[in-house]
């Protein structure tokens, strides 16, 4: 993120937080505070968004592993370790169409 967009986001940040403290209606805030009252709404909109996607869990049963790419490989198929011990094996030329049974198998979305 870029420094001016940094400190936009901390003056806005400051602002709804005095806000807060103050309580009152956030037009009566922004008028005070010689704001755009449009501008204030926006920034606890995307303040909200970025809790929201700090707060996010996982959706249920699934989960990122780290994943090792060994350099000197030649495979000709993919193959995923899961945690329960079942090993995924996927050749590297499967159709596209092969991919929405292993979809099904698994209950990934689409």
């Amino acid at each position: 993120m870029a420094k001016g967009s940094t400190s936009r986001r901390e003056f806005w940040i400051s602002h709804l937080n005095k806000w807060r403290v103050q309580g009152g209606t956030m037009k009566a805030y922004a008028q005070a505070n010689d704001l755009a009252v449009g501008s204030l709404y926006e920034a606890r909109r995307r303040a909200r968004a970025g809790e929201r996607a700090q707060e996010q869990p996982a959706p249920s049963g699934v989960s990122f592993l780290p994943v090792r790419v060994a350099r000197e490989a030649r495979e000709e198929a993919v193959r995923v370790r899961l945690p329960n011990g079942i090993v995924v094996t996927v050749p590297l030329d499967v159709e596209s169409s092969a991919w929405s049974s292993v979809r099904e198998l698994f209950g990934t979305p689409k």
